[in-house]
This record gives C-alpha cells, sequence and structure tokens, in this order.
C-alpha cells in the first residue's frame, strides 16, 4: 500500500476518542482527537459525515430563548461571530429547516431497490451484522463457549460472514455469499483493495473513512480503548483498523454484488460529491450560524451569572506573600479540615459543611487525593486501576492486616469463595446446557433479588472491593520509605494547607445505586470509575505514618503531632458520610472526631434537603426518615435514575475557596483549591490544567455530546438496554451498534423536559494571565481548546477578571 494511503487510514482511525468498558466508565470528550480543529468547523465537517448535530439544535434553542438566554445574549454572540446577522435574522432563521444534506456513503448510494421498503436498510443491517460479531468476539464473561480469537478480529469476522447464510436475505442480495468468500485473507490487504476500488481522491480519503467508521462509532470506540490500553502495556492491538477494514469492505462487496448502471452512476456520484468535501465544509459552516450563536449565547449568559458572583469577592483572594497581614484579620485555628473531590456533587455538601461551623473548613482536590494506583482486591487475580483515565499507574495498593501470618488463610478463603461462585452457580446457570434447567433447578434461590427488586431494602453501599475480615484490615501502598516520603510531599504539596487541624478528613465518593449498568458513570471519574475509598484510606494511613511524618520533618514539610488523617466516603447517591479505620484514631482525638460526626451528619441532611427538590421528593421529613427515602431509592433496582450525577456541570474554579466560600454554586461548579503565592514555579498550576482540567472537560463534553448528539454519543433509553459481554457496553434493545455515553434518564426529566444544559466548560483560574498563557503555550493540547472553542478560560486575580481570546485577553466589566 502506498504511503498516503497507509496515512489515510491512519489518520481516519486516529479521529475516534476511546470508550472505557462499563464496570470502569470514565467521561471522555468523544471529540477529543478533534481538538486540533475549531469547533465551527469539526461541527461542519461532523454534519457531512453523520448528519448528526454537534451543537444544540435548532428546536432546543427554540424553547431556551427567552427562558435560558435572552436577545442581548445573541446580540452579544452574533456581534463577535456573525455581525451582519441580527437578533430577527436569527429568530427567522430558527424555524426553517437546515437545507445542507449530508454526504452519501457507498452503502446508501447503492441500496435503491424497491424491496427497500420491507427489509432493514443496509446501513442498518450491515451495523447489526458486523454488531453481532463483535459481540461474540469480545464477550469474555457470558458465554461458556468461546470463539477462537487467535487470528484477530478481521479473522474472525471474516469466518463468521462466511457462514453466515441469511446475510443475502437481509440485504436483498442473493448471490452475495460468493463475493464475500473472495474477500482477501488479511485486513490490510482487503483496506487496499477496497481502497483502489473506491478510488477517492488522496485529500479526502481519510475523511471517507472516518464517515465510514462513524456508522459503527461505538464498536470503533470501544477498539479505540483496546488500542489505548496495549499501547500503555507496550503491546500492539489492531482491532480498530481491523474494524475499520470490515465496515469499508462491505460497501465494495455490494458494489461487486449489484453491478447495475444504476448502481455505478451512484457509485461515481459518490466519487463526485466526496471531492467537493472541503468547500461543503466551509459552506456548511456558514450554515451553521443560526446553532453556533444559539450555542454562544448559551455560554454568554451562563458566565454572566457566574461572573457576576464571583467578581465582588475578588478582595477575598489571599494576599501577595509580600503584604504584611493584620493580626487581627487572621482566621481563627481550624478545629477540622474536610478535603473532598472537587466533583461537582461535593460543591453542596461543602457549603452545607461550612454552614454548620465556619471552624470546619473544606478543600477542593482531586478525587484519586494524588495516588495513581493499581489495586488487586484480596484473593483476586484481577487488578482495578484507581486513578484518572489520563494517567497510568505509578504506585502498587495492596491489602494487609497487622496479623500478616494470617493472610494466607484469609486469601484462600476468599479465593476458594469465589471458585464455589463461579464453577458451582455461574458455571452452571451460564453454561450451554444448563441454563435450560438453572431455573427448574435453582430458580427459588432468586426469590431474594426479586424481593429485592420489588420492596427496596436498607442495606448500605456496597463496597466496590473484596476486602479482607478483621477490624485491623488496611490499605497500604507498596512503596519503599524514600518513595513514600516523595509521594506525601507531592501530595501535600497539591493539597495547598498552610497549618493543618487536628482532624482532616480525606472524604472520596462514591454511589449507590442498584441493577444499574452505568453505575460506574455514577462513581469517580478521578478513580477510573470507581469510589474513592482506597485511595482516600492509603493516603491517610501514609500521612498518619510515624516514620514518613519524620522524614517530611526533615525536609521541611512539618505535619503536627497532634494532626490526624481520616479517610470518608460521602455517597452521592444518599449523601451519607462513611468512615474508614476509626479504631486508628488516638483517643486524645476520639471526642472531636464525635463531635466532628454529629456536625457531617446534619451537613448531609441539608444537602439531602437541597437535593430532594430536585428528585421531585417530598421534604417535610425528618433527617431519618428523608435518609430512609434516599437509600430507597438507591437499592430500587426499577429506579432509572438514582441521582442525577454530573447534569448540569458548568464551571471549573481553581482558586482558593475563600473566592466561592459562602456562594450557593448549585452543584454545577467544579471546585480545585489553589493559591498562587504556594506555587511560585507554577508547576502545580501546570499539573492542575494538564489533569483536573481536562478531566473536567471531559466530563463536560461527555454530557454535552451525549446530549446534542445522542444517536451517537447517548446510550438511549435505560429501560431497553442490554448488557453486552458483561461490561463491554449496552444495545439499546437486541442490536444495532454499540451505545456509549449517557442514558436519556442522565439528561433528562422525560423526552419533551430536559434537565441538563448544554454549556461549554468556563474554568477560572486565580493566576496571572501571563502565567496561564506560559502554560499554554506548553501544552498544545490545552492551547486547543481554549483557542478553538472547546471551553471558555477565564484568569482572575484581585485587578479583575480576564477572558481569554486567540487573540488576548479581555476584561469582564460587569456585561457583556
Amino acid at each position: 500500500m502506498n504511503p498516503k494511503r497507509q496515512q489515510s487510514l491512519q489518520d481516519a482511525i486516529a479521529r475516534i476518542a476511546p470508550s472505557w468498558p462499563l464496570h470502569e466508565s470514565i467521561a471522555v470528550n468523544p471529540h477529543w482527537n478533534r481538538i486540533h480543529r475549531p469547533l465551527p468547523q469539526v461541527a461542519a465537517r461532523f454534519w457531512l459525515m453523520t448528519g448528526q448535530s454537534l451543537l444544540p439544535n435548532r428546536h432546543y434553542l427554540a424553547k431556551a430563548y427567552g427562558q435560558q438566554f435572552e436577545s442581548k445574549h445573541l446580540h452579544a454572540a452574533l456581534q463577535r461571530l456573525s455581525p451582519t446577522q441580527t437578533v430577527e435574522d436569527w429568530r427567522r432563521a430558527l424555524h426553517e429547516p437546515f437545507a445542507i444534506a449530508p454526504l452519501p456513503l457507498l452503502i446508501d448510494a447503492l441500496d435503491d431497490d424497491p424491496r427497500r421498503a420491507h427489509r432493514l436498510s443496509w446501513r442498518d443491517a450491515i451495523t447489526h451484522q458486523i454488531s453481532q460479531t463483535l459481540a461474540a468476539y469480545y464477550d469474555q464473561h457470558e458465554a461458556r463457549w468461546q470463539p477462537e480469537r487467535g487470528a484477530g478480529l478481521y479473522a474472525y469476522w471474516r469466518e463468521c460472514v462466511k457462514h453466515d447464510l441469511a446475510i443475502g436475505t437481509w440485504l436483498g442480495i442473493d448471490g452475495i455469499t460468493e463475493h464475500i468468500h473472495a474477500l482477501p485473507e488479511d485486513h490490510r490487504a482487503c483496506a487496499e483493495w477496497v481502497l483502489n476500488k473506491l478510488n477517492l481522491h488522496p485529500d479526502v480519503e481519510a475523511d471517507y473513512l472516518e464517515a465510514v467508521l462513524l456508522t459503527v462509532n461505538g464498536w470503533a470506540s470501544w477498539c479505540a480503548y483496546q488500542q489505548l490500553k496495549a499501547e500503555r502495556e507496550g503491546t500492539v492491538n489492531t482491532d480498530l483498523m481491523e474494524l475499520l477494514s470490515i465496515r469499508m469492505a462491505f460497501g465494495v462487496l455490494l458494489l461487486e454484488a449489484k453491478p447495475t448502471e444504476s448502481a455505478l452512476r451512484a457509485f461515481r456520484d459518490v466519487q463526485s460529491q466526496w471531492s467537493q468535501f472541503e468547500q461543503r465544509c466551509a459552506s456548511t459552516e456558514q450554515a451553521l450560524w443560526v446553532e453556533i450563536a444559539g450555542a454562544t449565547a448559551l455560554d454568554l449568559a451562563a458566565q454572566e451569572s457566574l461572573l457576576f458572583a464571583l467578581a465582588p469577592r475578588r478582595h477575598l483572594l489571599p494576599r501577595a506573600a509580600a503584604e504584611p497581614v493584620n493580626p487581627q484579620a487572621a482566621p481563627q485555628p481550624a478545629r477540622a479540615q474536610v478535603v473532598c473531590c472537587i466533583d461537582v456533587r461535593s460543591e453542596r455538601l461543602r457549603r452545607a459543611i461550612e454552614a454548620q461551623d465556619q471552624r470546619v473548613t473544606t478543600h477542593g482536590f482531586a478525587g484519586f487525593f494524588g495516588v495513581a494506583a493499581r489495586f488487586t482486591p484480596f484473593g483476586s487475580e484481577r487488578h482495578e486501576d484507581r486513578l484518572p483515565g489520563l494517567l497510568a499507574p505509578s504506585v502498587t495498593m495492596v491489602e494487609a492486616t497487622s496479623d500478616a501470618s494470617a493472610l494466607p488463610d484469609a486469601e484462600r478463603t476468599r479465593r476458594l469463595g469465589r471458585w464455589w461462585r463461579q464453577a458451582r452457580v455461574d458455571g452452571f446457570k451460564n453454561s450451554p446446557l444448563g441454563g435450560f434447567y438453572f431455573v427448574e433447578s435453582l430458580g427459588l434461590s432468586g426469590v431474594s433479588k426479586l424481593i429485592r427488586l420489588v420492596l427496596p431494602s436498607l442495606k448500605p453501599r456496597r463496597r466496590s472491593h473484596v476486602e479482607a475480615a478483621g477490624a485491623d484490615h488496611r490499605i497500604r501502598l507498596d512503596l519503599n520509605a524514600t518513595q513514600q516520603a516523595d509521594l506525601a510531599a507531592a501530595v501535600l504539596k497539591g493539597l495547598g494547607i498552610g497549618e493543618f487541624a487536628p482532624l482532616v478528613v480525606l472524604m472520596g465518593h462514591g454511589a449507590q445505586t442498584s441493577q444499574n449498568a452505568h453505575a460506574a458513570a455514577y462513581e469517580c471519574g478521578a478513580c477510573g470509575g470507581h469510589d474513592g475509598e482506597l485511595n482516600a484510606r492509603a493516603l491517610a494511613r501514609l500521612l498518619n505514618d510515624p516514620a514518613v511524618r519524620q522524614t517530611l520533618r526533615a525536609r521541611q514539610v512539618p505535619i503536627p503531632p497532634t494532626t490526624v488523617f481520616v479517610a470518608a466516603v460521602h455517597n452521592t447517591t444518599t449523601d451519607h458520610i462513611e468512615f474508614f479505620d476509626e479504631d486508628a484514631i488516638p483517643a486524645e482525638n476520639v471526642n472531636a472526631f464525635n463531635e466532628l460526626k454529629q456536625l457531617l451528619n446534619a451537613a448531609s441532611h441539608q444537602t439531602r434537603h437541597e437535593r430532594a427538590l430536585e428528585l421531585g421528593l417530598k421534604t417535610n421529613h425528618s433527617p431519618q426518615n428523608l435518609l430512609k427515602e434516599f437509600v430507597h431509592r438507591a437499592n430500587n433496582g426499577a429506579e432509572n435514575r438514582p441521582e442525577w450525577g454530573l447534569a448540569k456541570n458548568h464551571s471549573l474554579i481553581i482558586a482558593p475557596r475563600s473566592l466561592t466560600a459562602g456562594l450557593n454554586l448549585q452543584g454545577r461548579s467544579f471546585l480545585h483549591d489553589y493559591d498562587p503565592a504556594q506555587d511560585p514555579d507554577r508547576s502545580l498550576l501546570e499539573l492542575l490544567m494538564s489533569a483536573p482540567m481536562v478531566v473536567a472537560h471531559w466530563i463536560n463534553w461527555q454530557y454535552y455530546a451525549s446530549f446534542c448528539t445522542p444517536r451517537l454519543y447517548g446510550s438511549g433509553n435505560k429501560v431497553l438496554h442490554n448488557v453486552v459481554g458483561g461490561h463491554v457496553g449496552v444495545f439499546e434493545g437486541n442490536g444495532g451498534d454499540l451505545r456509549i455515553g449517557l442514558p436519556t434518564q442522565a439528561l433528562h426529566h422525560s423526552p419533551d423536559q430536559p434537565y441538563h444544559e448544554p454549556l461549554r466548560l468556563n474554568v477560572i483560574i486565580h493566576a496571572e494571565a501571563s502565567a496561564i498563557d506560559e502554560i499554554l503555550n506548553r501544552q498544545p493540547a490545552l492551547k486547543h481548546l481554549v483557542d478553538h472553542q472547546w471551553l471558555h478560560l477565564f484568569s482572575i486575580t484581585s485587578e479583575g477578571i480576564f477572558k481569554r481570546h486567540p487573540h488576548g485577553y479581555e476584561a469582564y466589566t460587569g456585561g457583556l
């Protein structure tokens, strides 16, 4: 294959972002590999490739106008984007259909016979066939008879489709089987054969191939994840390229099996239309001015509200290090500090905690607490990565007890229990013949599960790992003394807490749900789709270790001997707070700890009361009864909306808590503490912009894309979901493409009543514009996010608020 064509193939697959498996689900911007282009340009290209809108559609904008944004926001947007258009022009155009048709793919152009109305379209039939084949290929948890995968994905598909006697009936072409048998045996040879047949213009070849992949976008995203995982493990995975060869082959197979004059005309028309792709992109971008202006007006309205609240509080930002501090104005020492994840759901709880007692301060930090760990559950061979998807594990987390001699026996017991369940029960249930007799033989054993579905229990949150028995069970990091001190020092710098209180709570978060395929989507994204318990427990143990503290003192990073770190998890579904390793708290701190627990219980009730209004629950219950109602909801297997998750997220504020303390940010803001006075070389700021800022952007765009482009990036109606391969993903119904992204119920009250608002992330950083720009100039991906309008970036200092544009910064003066 010539280098140009090889590059076209590589470019096409490089544009597909990965999708993580269900049990480790993390949010991803599905357009992440397209951010090198401006958003309006990507929207135009995307429309021509898929016929799907990347931005809020006209129907939504018509409803939002006058409610979520007003004429002044629209006018400001038009002045920046399309000065020749007026608000009245926009309102008239809003009710006109979008006039530009997407470009046809070969399978669509050929699908024109009279029987078309009595069968699946070729696009749907091909997607279904590929999807069913890939579901069998990737399943390693449901079927007991497993396919032979040694030759690779393409070879497996080719063997399956050769023996698929129904495919001719599906497609309405009886003679297609002989052409299938003639397919090249190697996926690279197949790709070259297809490209030779298509004979597209070299400049648009990659774009056409990307459009082809987007017809099976769910599986393409899964294959992109397999490729990413292999790269991190130092191996090679070609599944995504093989999937492209499979999908490409179908178009030419249909052309070969239907050599009519009309088919040849359709083929030439496809070649002709795609040769004009770049010109079509330019005209489509111009035609999208209505959607682009509407999306910008939505953002401007949200920015106006947020910045109006923040602007008067600039004087509360910490003074520069050189300025003298008035001793009489110095705050009283904190009696306790609670470190929460930056997750938007923590904002409500932090506000409630601070309302209980001003001497209990809260701090925002990434929920994995700087512990980028790989954890192997006790008595298991599998492992879990408890860290952001952007990172690779740097430490190992293990379970331990004070009695090391008891570990082998405890581990043996765990393994035996697992073997019994898998070999005797699961094995029988999932075996090819056992499935027929399972219900008759052991069906009554499932009665308790059915009862729990009908009558949800008050059981607490199920822990997400296998834990050893015994009160002295601990989580520890497998590091030597120097590595422990290095990690502790790095985390303490990131925390930025000047003086530690007697009690410091490291509070991760997790979610309690039942019968929920997307349960991991409610967990901590910074912990790889798991809860933050293990990271919090491991770090608390590390920072309480006397040997680590002694090393830190020698490095001039002291922790007061009276300070105790305690691990906890905020259950975001019920707002209950669970503590761990309480038996390790010194006796002299127990009374203060019990008082703090009472305070946090009161804060939890306040948070539940606030959330109850949004979930349509009654708020006149006693604290105990309101908690019961939330727990019932969490344990209800028929509840398709256990909580709203991160819906309505719209901002990330990287600044001291003094800027936002006391503000009701309505659970819409990620909050990460940052003080530039403690970061003279800006190394911490660069880390925050390249990790938490990107994670927040991914979360923001997962919601944005699932809302605006649900057919490709939303998983549809949760009621219709069927899990594929144990944890690969879901089908909506019994087939079609693998569905990725968020279910409809995570975004809408009902089909006609949205809850989420599609807003691009507003990132507000307490740092000088020059410091921010230095980092952007070193980090091309971050610069693309800002310059290409994928998010909005602001600098806030005591001098003012400044919004960054590609040409520089613009001062915010209180208006638009």
